[in-house]
């Protein structure tokens, strides 16, 4: 009879777990897991001040001549690379991805908050004074980090040689399976001028805060 039970019970606990687990996983781990889809969620993405005001690019500061280092100092870089960028060797310039100065990073992740919220926007048919004024800060919000990088990792802007320079890689949508291509120069430049003209006409005169748009 103990036998039969033991049985029994195998071919029952698969079951069980599945049913478990089925359900489990229709749940949300946590509330921050969930979509946004109002203007007031999309309002909150650009209010967070880490992604948005913050960790622009210092690389052109720690190669210019603002700052200096002794000796002691200079041999007390944890990084090998931050040693290169400062003494301006050709390559190996940048921290290993994992690092918190992975600059490529910084730059890129506003610039995914900014695609994803003009998506949710449309997405959502979201329309009026409100919902133009959070598509005009995330435009300049994105204009701003295209701006910051195409500073430090592309040549200086020549009319003669623009279009064929390259640039950024211009990230308009936040699906990140879709291959990345850098640009030219003078594309990069066109989106900024095209983001912040489009911005002006959606933007109060006066925001909500200081560190908006």
């Amino acid at each position: 009879m103990k036998k039969h039970i033991q049985i029994a019970f195998l071919f029952i606990l698969p079951i069980l777990l599945c049913l478990g687990c089925k359900k489990f996983l229709e749940e949300k781990s946590n509330k921050s897991l969930s979509i946004p889809t109002t203007v007031d969620d999309f309002q909150a993405m650009l209010n967070s001040y880490g992604n948005s005001n913050v960790d622009f690019i210092a690389s052109g500061e720690v190669s210019s001549d603002d700052y200096y280092l002794s000796d002691n100092d200079f041999n007390s870089l944890y990084y090998e690379s931050d040693k290169r960028l400062y003494t301006w060797q050709p390559d190996y310039v940048a921290r290993p991805v994992s690092s918190a100065g992975d600059e490529w990073y910084n730059c890129y992740k506003p610039i995914f908050v900014c695609n994803s919220v003009l998506q949710g926007l449309e997405e959502n048919n979201l329309t009026g004074t409100k919902a133009d004024n959070i598509k005009g800060q995330a435009m300049v919000f994105r204009a701003a980090r295209y701006l910051d990088g195409v500073q430090i990792w592309a040549p200086a802007y020549n009319k003669q040689t623009a279009n064929t320079d390259l640039g950024m890689v211009l990230r308009l949508d936040p699906d990140m399976n879709i291959p990345s291509v850098r640009s030219t120069v003078q594309q990069t430049y066109d989106l900024i001028i095209q983001d912040l003209t489009d911005a002006i006409p959606l933007l109060p005169d006066v925001q909500s805060g200081t560190t908006l748009p």
